[in-house]
C-alpha cells in the first residue's frame, strides 16, 4: 500500500509525478490517502510565478527548485534520479 512514490492521489485522479499524466482513480494503485487538491495540467498561478521569478531569475535554478519542492511535498522523497 502507498508504495508508488511517483503517484500522487488528488480529487480528480492520480498524478504520475514523473510524467505529469493524470490517471483515473482506481483501487489498483493501492493509495490510501488523497490530497484535497484538483490537478490542472499546465495551470500556473501568476502571483506565485512572479514571486519565484523575482527571487530566482535563473530559469534553470527555478525549475530545479520547483521540481524539488514538488517531490518533497508530494512524497517526502528528496532525491531525483
Amino acid at each position: 500500500m502507498d508504495s508508488h512514490n511517483e503517484l500522487f492521489c488528488v480529487k480528480n485522479g492520480v498524478v504520475n509525478l514523473q510524467t505529469g499524466e493524470l490517471y483515473p482513480l482506481d483501487p489498483k494503485y493501492l493509495i490510501t490517502q488523497q490530497s484535497p487538491a484538483i490537478y490542472r495540467p499546465g495551470y500556473h498561478n501568476p502571483t506565485v510565478d512572479n514571486f519565484l521569478a523575482s527571487i530566482l531569475p535563473d530559469v534553470d535554478t527555478l525549475a530545479a527548485l520547483i521540481r524539488f519542492l514538488g517531490y518533497a511535498a508530494a512524497t517526502g522523497e528528496v532525491s531525483e534520479e
